[in-house]
């Protein structure tokens, strides 16, 4: 069989090792011909260094640790800088005192911020704290009304239940289980039949 390309014949060789290397154990050991690689595959083989892969926590930790030290020289320096001038304040220089105002300025908005801050987020859990106390008050207290409503509830409608019960008896628009509509109960014995019963003797 003829190939158009290297390539086309180095990709069917594969494939069929492929799949004979599931069938025959011996395909595997069979000589191999390398690839050849591309031109860019070349170039970074020669070129190749040994890179240190970091992760991203890393390179993070870093970067915090960075800003952490330089966070804290520029605190350093400022606090040098304030030293220098308290040293020498009464004569200090124009730039000085506008820096001596500038962080007074600065600390004294600084403080006012974190108060209000403060202040703002203690009346916020006071405000929640008082919300969810009334919320439990409130459901005892209603679990206490609706207990109380449903005892003296169930009393009134019952015994009223009863009257109006009775009364629709009372009236005949119901009847009573055992009796029959106009007529009398079998065991019931009326007065006047009582009567007749006692002329006949």
């Amino acid at each position: 069989m003829s190939f158009v390309s290297s390539t086309s014949k180095a990709r069917a060789e594969a494939s069929v090792n492929k799949l004979l290397a599931g069938l025959i154990p011996d395909a595997q050991q069979r000589k191999q011909t390398k690839k050849p690689k591309s031109s860019t595959e070349l170039l970074a083989a020669q070129f190749e260094t040994p890179v240190n892969v970091v992760s991203k926590r890393d390179r993070q930790k870093k970067n915090k640790l960075v800003k952490k030290k330089q966070e804290e020289q520029k605190r350093f320096e400022k606090l040098v800088k304030y030293k220098v001038i308290k040293s020498h304040k009464n004569n200090a220089t124009e730039a000085e005192q506008k820096y001596l105002k500038k962080l007074i300025k600065r600390n004294v908005n600084q403080l006012k911020m974190l108060e209000e801050y403060e202040d703002f987020a203690v009346e916020d859990e006071i405000k929640e704290l008082e919300r969810e106390l009334a919320a439990e008050i409130e459901a005892k207290q209603k679990k206490r009304k609706d207990k109380s409503l449903s005892t003296t509830h169930t009393k009134s409608v019952s015994s009223g239940l009863t009257d109006r019960y009775n009364n629709l008896v009372k009236e005949g628009k119901i009847s009573v289980p055992g009796l029959t509509p106009g007529l009398a109960p079998v065991d019931y014995v009326s007065s006047d039949e009582e009567e007749e019963d006692g002329d006949e003797d």
